[in-house]
Parts: C-alpha cells; structure tokens; sequence
C-alpha cells in the first residue's frame, strides 16, 4: 500500500491534500503534475484569457482525481473558478472533501461527466467559453495514441 494512504494525507504543490484508495495519487518523484500546475500558471500569467468574459479565468479540469492540480491552482489563482469533470465517484468526494479542508469549494463546481460518452460536453456549454483546459490522465494506451490530436501527443511526448 503507498505511504500516502497509510498516512491519510499528502504534500502537493503548496498544499496538504487528504488522500484515500482508489484515487490516484500526485506523485513529486515523477514531476509531471507539478509541471503541469507550474505550466498553467505561466500560461495564465503570460496570455490573457478569453476576452469578454470573468475577470479571472475558468479553468475546467478534466479527471480531478484527490482535486491536487485544480486546488494548487485556486491556491495560486486568487479569483479564479474551476469546473471540475470526472466519472469516479470516489474522486469527486476525496475533491469535494480536500476543496472544503482547504476553504475553497465556493470556487469550484464539480460534475459528474464521462467525457468519453458521445454527446457529453453539452453538459458544459453553460459555462463556455472556458479559459485554460487541464487533464492529467494517468495513462495512454499505446493504442489509443494515434487517436490524439497532434498537439496533446506533442505534450504528452515530452513529459
């Protein structure tokens, strides 16, 4: 069993997030969400989001997981909101729970959403347009990666 379901908690990104079976967890030794958080950061900072709409961006996270990427991102992103999707109802709960420990669920709205599922975004036109997307899958098949679009595939290479 990993440490971080023994000890009930984890360090991430400036902040102490609770964590439980089956939720995958953020690993530091691998870099790659902390990277992605960082990532996000400077691209907020570094191009305005879409004009017309909030004063900060809405950022949708696709598979919130233990809720570490959009949390550190709120953190750091004062006025921002976050639309959270994801099918696993143990992640919806473990990032319902670490949003209120953290005192921030007044900014985040989270679905229940298989995105996989034709016709399923609709669900998410009431918020559009919607400024940074993230996802952090855990894994791509080595047969789904063909299917991805160039510029996914360029990122998910480099990591």
């Amino acid at each position: 069993m990993p440490v971080q379901y023994i000890l009930g908690d984890w360090d991430f990104c400036w902040l102490n997030l609770k964590m439980t079976p089956p939720v995958f967890i953020p690993r530091l030794e691998t870099e790659e969400t902390r990277e992605l958080v960082e990532w996000v950061l400077e691209e907020v900072v570094q191009h305005p989001h879409v004009a017309g709409t909030h004063s900060d961006p809405l950022i949708l996270e696709v598979g919130c997981d233990s809720g570490a990427v959009l949390l550190s991102l709120l953190n750091q992103l004062h006025e921002s909101q976050v639309i959270a999707v994801d099918k696993d109802e143990a992640s919806i709960r473990l990032t319902q729970n670490n949003a209120q420990r953290l005192r921030l669920p007044d900014r985040i709205w989270i679905i229940p959403l298989d995105v996989t599922l034709e016709g399923s975004w609709i669900l998410l036109l009431p918020w559009a347009p919607l400024d940074p997307v993230t996802s952090n899958p855990p894994n791509v098949f080595h047969q789904d990666m063909e299917q991805l679009a160039p510029e996914i595939l360029r990122v998910y290479n480099e990591s």
